[in-house]
């Protein structure tokens, strides 16, 4: 039997000066038992196409742009029976940043409203949710965006917790989750407006 605590971690994957190759997975997929399987088996493919005998870092960190693109896949799929369409309104996301105040939710959502594809193909749902708490809420429930609470970040637990985001409020920041960062492309400023 092998030991806990990290030992038969460090046996297959690689650490680097300082940095546990175990947190840099781990955090990235804040504990989850099926993205961390997922994470690790596109880090094993890497290793393997580079023919290395351990799974490497460098390994680690492409794994993360194919792992952050299966997560968007997954999660467009799996509401898509609720949400029609909504990996087009999540793929609208792309290139901005990766946080929002309440004003850039609300502008973003108008931007969303004028959208010719999103009119076409979300408009089942799509009106139902044009307030920014429904629009916020309605992503916080799917797993899309976590809400900044001072210092730290509260994303929706997985399980049977409650689902309500905490309050929001004009000083209240939108983050999209760090899963989905890769595939959006996004960039690392708060969109205001």
């Amino acid at each position: 039997k092998l030991p806990l605590g990290g030992s038969t971690w460090d046996y297959f994957f690689e650490s680097a000066s300082g940095q546990s190759s175990r947190s840099i997975v781990f955090d990235y997929c804040q504990d989850r038992p099926r993205d961390v399987l997922t994470y690790c088996g596109f880090a094993i493919d890497s290793a393997k196409a580079h023919m290395h005998e351990i799974v490497k870092i460098e390994d680690i960190q492409e794994a993360r742009r194919r792992f952050s693109d299966s997560r968007l896949k997954d999660l467009g799929d799996e509401y898509a029976e609720n949400y029609p369409q909504i990996q087009l309104v999540l793929n609208r996301f792309y290139g901005l940043g990766k946080e929002f105040t309440v004003s850039g939710i609300e502008a973003f959502i108008k931007k969303l409203l004028t959208d010719k594809e999103v009119q076409l193909y979300c408009a089942t749902w799509i009106y139902k949710y044009t307030t920014r708490d429904l629009f916020i809420e309605l992503l916080y429930n799917i797993g899309f965006i976590g809400i900044r609470d001072k210092e730290s970040i509260i994303f929706r637990s997985l399980g049977p917790k409650s689902s309500t985001p905490p309050p929001i409020n004009e000083t209240t920041q939108i983050v999209i989750h760090p899963s989905y960062v890769d595939a959006l492309n996004l960039r690392d400023f708060v969109i205001r407006t």
